[in-house]
């Protein structure tokens, strides 16, 4: 038997003792143990002391093209994915007043949540209803548009107060794809993804002032950006390619059978 962990069911073990007890057991009689994340790994790591194997999902990086022309002076901050809590949006939201005003941004999230109504509310009372556009669910078409103009991606995500946080964050390697600067919290998996300084930039998680920041230098230095965009996508390359992968899981595999 061999086990992958792709960290929801380490979140229901620490809610619940019959699945922590399960695992244990399940860890206890596999031949092998294989989890998405450096971030997983550890979690893991915590239940046995058996070797375990990172082998994150498999993601196909085919670039996209990126608009060479920007609509007037405003540079297009890009969120995109599910608004929940562990997102950390409120912190992001937060950050757009502290950002110089020699560089006008404006926020785009796209995608729709539990924690939407209370974000745009935060949003007004801040009055910031002309910096920041909720649009909502959007199909591939209008998502693919919104990554051609954007200036930065930014996933600002948390540890939520379950102990829940982003496994891995494949969605940085679909920005990359799109020739996108990644600013991103060190949290969870998300340091697989973005080297820091090499493949984009991680700040602190619910820091709204080291995002504006992180925003701000790379808004500033251009070149620096796309150079990070260059080595991120190398990276995602290796690091995601379909036959790094399947050799792992064969020798992950192999070994339990020997």
């Amino acid at each position: 038997m061999v086990l992958t962990f792709h960290g929801a069911e380490l979140l229901l073990a620490k809610k619940f003792f019959f699945v922590n007890a399960f695992l244990k057991h399940a860890i206890k009689h596999s031949r092998g143990i294989i989890c998405n994340s450096t971030f997983t790994a550890a979690e893991v790591a915590k239940l046995t002391d058996k070797e375990i194997t990172v082998i994150p999902f498999g993601v196909t990086v085919n670039v996209k093209e990126k608009s060479p022309v920007r609509e007037g002076d405003t540079h297009n901050l890009l969120f995109a994915g599910r608004i929940i809590g562990r997102k950390g949006l409120e912190y992001l939201i937060r950050a757009i007043p502290l950002i110089d005003d020699a560089l006008p941004v404006h926020l785009n999230i796209a995608g729709e949540g539990n924690v939407r109504a209370s974000l745009q509310a935060l949003t007004t009372e801040l009055g910031l209803d002309d910096k920041v556009t909720f649009h909502g669910f959007v199909p591939n078409a209008q998502l693919e548009d919104m990554y051609a103009h954007a200036d930065l991606f930014i996933l600002p995500a948390i540890v939520d107060d379950r102990g829940d946080t982003e496994g891995l964050g494949v969605v940085l390697v679909e920005a990359l794809s799109y020739q996108v600067p990644v600013v991103a919290s060190r949290v969870g998996g998300i340091p697989d993804v973005i080297i820091d300084g090499e493949t984009g930039t991680l700040v602190p998680e619910k820091s709204p002032e080291a995002i504006a920041d992180a925003v701000q230098q790379l808004l500033k230095d251009r070149e620096r950006a796309d150079g990070m965009v260059e080595k991120g996508l190398a990276h995602a390359r290796s690091y995601f390619d379909w036959g790094r992968i399947t050799d792992l899981l064969m020798q992950t595999y192999k070994k339990a059978l020997d």
